[in-house]
């Protein structure tokens, strides 16, 4: 097993409307369900040079890491990436989603970056599995789950190293508790 610290901009975007549209669904339309929709994410994820880290129900939880230099480079990457993720969804999964018969669904996303410790726990060197652990996983998340349907809301974290000219894109939206204290999250408009 093998641990690194690392700074990382962490993502979930999770599929809005798939627990109420499940239930109508065979395990043959489920199972194409989510092989399409998790592939697409998967690829716009490597596309953009980030990583897909793991799959939990019906989001993808994926990363880009924070170098100390040309950071900004990489959170371009991360906040296009997002965006395309949305894109793919309304534009391109959603009518093909449509087409097959199955129930229509959108993403949110949630974004911020911090500190992690990155673990690689290898067996025989057949399996190799990759997690990340850290408070900003678990705060991705809880902004993720505050987003609204078809909305990118990035923390305060990440917000303050954005550009002016991405910050003007963006809105304070809401803030949650973290740490005992109030953390403002921001609506992206792309």
């Amino acid at each position: 097993m093998e641990n690194r610290q690392l700074e990382l901009i962490v993502f979930h975007a999770d599929l809005v409307g798939s627990a109420e549209n499940l239930e109508s669904l065979n395990p043959k339309q489920l199972k194409r369900l989510y092989r399409t929709l998790l592939n697409e994410m998967t690829h716009v994820t490597r596309d953009f040079g980030g990583t897909a880290l793991k799959y939990v129900e019906d989001c993808v939880v994926g990363f880009f890491v924070l170098p100390t230099t040309g950071w900004t480079q990489q959170i371009d990457r991360a906040l296009l990436c997002t965006e395309m993720m949305q894109k793919v969804m309304k534009h391109s999964v959603g009518p093909i989603v449509q087409l097959e018969g199955l129930p229509v669904m959108d993403c949110r996303s949630g974004i911020d970056c911090g500190g992690v410790q990155v673990t690689s726990i290898r067996a025989e060197g057949i399996y190799t599995e990759v997690d990340a652990f850290g408070d900003i996983v678990n705060v991705a998340k809880k902004i993720c789950d505050e987003a609204e349907s078809g909305e990118i809301l990035i923390g305060k974290s990440l917000w303050q190293l954005l550009y002016a000219s991405h910050k003007m894109r963006c809105k304070k939206r809401k803030s949650l508790v973290r740490d005992g204290e109030t953390y403002d999250l921001y609506s992206l408009r792309y």
